[in-house]
C-alpha cells in the first residue's frame, strides 16, 4: 500500500524541505546587495564637464531610526584617469567630493556648515590620486552621518514596524580642485552592512542626485510574523487551560497551571529579540499588549484555581452551578471519560 503524502514517514521529508527553503531565503537576504552601478553623474548644468569620473562604493553602516540618521561609508575604488598609469594629456589633479550640508549632520568627519540648498564650497573629502602610489598612503575612504529624510512618505513611521521604509536623498558631485572642472561620479552598490536592513537605489535624477530605499529585510518581517503568531497561540492556549480548569471542571496538574505566570515575564524578553524594534510600535497594539492582558487574567485564574480548588480531582463544573443555580433539580453534567466539562 502506497504511503500517503501526509503519513508519518513523509513528515521528516516535509520538515527538511521547509527548513531548506527558510535557509535559502535567509542566505539570499544576507548576501543580497542593491542595484548594480549607477551611471556616472555630474553637477547639473555644468558646461566645463570633463571625461574623467570616479567610482565610489557605498555601504550603509548603521541606521538610527529613532535619531533620524544613517551612517554611510564611501570607498573610492576607481579613477578613470589616474587609477593606473596617467593617460597622456589628462590631468591627475586632486578631486574635491561634495555632499550638501543639509544632508550631512554634525558629528561626521566633515566641517559643520549651515543647512542650505546652495552648492557647498567646502569639500567633504579630497581625493589625491598621486598619494595612492605612495607606500604610506591612507585608504581612500570616508564616512558621513546623513539625515534620514522622510520626504513626506506615510510609510516612514515606526508605528507600522516592520513594514516601515525610508527614502533618504543623497546628492554627490565632484570637481577638480585646481580647475573647478566637473568630474563624473559613479556609485556602486549600495551594500547594507547592518544585517537587518536592505538598501537599494530607486532612481537617480539630474545625474548627481540619488534616492535610497531603506526597509526591513525579509528575515525581519518573517521573524516578526512568526513571533506574533506564536505569542497569540500561547496566550490562547493558556487562557483556555485556565478557564476550562475553573469554569468547566477540567482536571489539570498544578504544574501546568503555574506556567502562565512564568510566561507573563517571558513575553517582554521575547519582544526584545525583534531586530530594530522601537519602544512603541503597531506590534504592541495588535499583539503584545492584548496578549499581556489576556495572559495576566489567565495567571490570575490559575493562581485562584491552585489556591482554592483541587484541580487534580474531578468536580462539578462551576459553569453548571452558574447556569442552573435557580433550578431546584440537580444540574446536568456532561462528562467525557473521567474528565468533567
Amino acid at each position: 500500500m502506497r504511503a500517503s503524502c501526509c503519513s508519518k514517514a513523509t513528515i521528516p521529508l516535509w520538515t527538511a524541505a521547509f527548513l531548506t527553503i527558510l535557509l535559502a531565503l535567509g542566505l539570499t537576504q544576507l548576501y543580497k546587495d542593491g542595484v548594480n552601478a549607477s551611471k556616472p553623474g555630474s553637477v547639473p548644468n555644468t558646461p566645463n564637464m570633463t571625461d574623467r569620473y570616479i567610482s565610489l562604493d557605498l555601504a550603509v553602516v548603521s541606521v538610527d531610526i529613532d535619531g533620524n540618521s544613517l551612517i554611510l561609508n564611501w570607498d573610492i575604488i576607481y579613477d578613470s584617469t589616474c587609477w593606473y598609469d596617467p593617460q597622456p594629456g589628462l590631468s591627475c589633479s586632486d578631486v574635491d567630493i561634495f555632499i550638501p550640508p543639509n544632508y550631512v549632520l554634525t558629528g561626521s568627519n566633515t566641517n559643520a556648515q549651515p543647512a542650505t540648498n546652495a552648492l557647498p564650497n567646502t569639500p567633504t573629502y579630497r581625493w589625491n590620486p598621486i598619494a595612492r602610489s605612495s607606500n604610506y598612503t591612507i585608504r581612500p575612504s570616508f564616512q558621513t552621518r546623513c539625515a534620514l529624510v522622510t520626504n513626506g512618505s506615510i510609510n516612514a513611521r515606526l508605528e507600522i514596524y516592520p513594514f516601515d521604509f525610508y527614502n533618504p536623498n543623497i546628492t554627490v558631485f565632484a570637481m577638480e580642485s585646481t580647475t573647478n572642472a566637473a568630474v563624473g561620479i559613479e556609485i556602486r552598490g549600495p551594500r547594507s552592512d547592518v544585517g537587518w536592513l536592505h538598501a537599494k537605489f530607486v532612481y537617480h535624477k539630474q545625474c548627481a542626485q540619488y534616492m535610497l530605499t531603506i526597509s526591513r529585510s525579509f528575515t525581519v518581517v518573517g521573524y516578526t510574523f512568526v513571533i506574533v503568531i506564536a505569542i497569540w497561540l500561547i496566550t490562547l492556549i493558556f487562557a483556555f487551560v485556565a478557564m476550562s480548569s475553573i469554569f468547566m471542571g477540567y482536571r489539570q496538574r498544578i504544574e501546568v497551571l503555574l506556567v502562565p505566570i512564568a510566561t507573563l515575564f517571558a513575553f517582554p524578553q521575547l519582544r526584545t529579540t525583534l531586530p530594530g524594534v522601537p519602544e512603541v510600535s503597531g506590534f504592541d497594539y495588535i499583539c503584545f499588549l492584548p496578549c499581556l492582558g489576556i495572559l495576566s487574567l489567565s495567571a490570575f485564574l490559575t493562581i485562584t484555581a491552585s489556591v482554592f480548588l483541587d484541580t487534580t480531582k474531578a468536580r462539578e463544573p462551576l459553569l453548571n452551578k452558574i447556569l442552573w443555580r435557580s433550578n431546584k433539580a440537580d444540574p446536568p453534567m456532561v462528562s467525557l471519560g473521567s474528565t468533567w466539562f
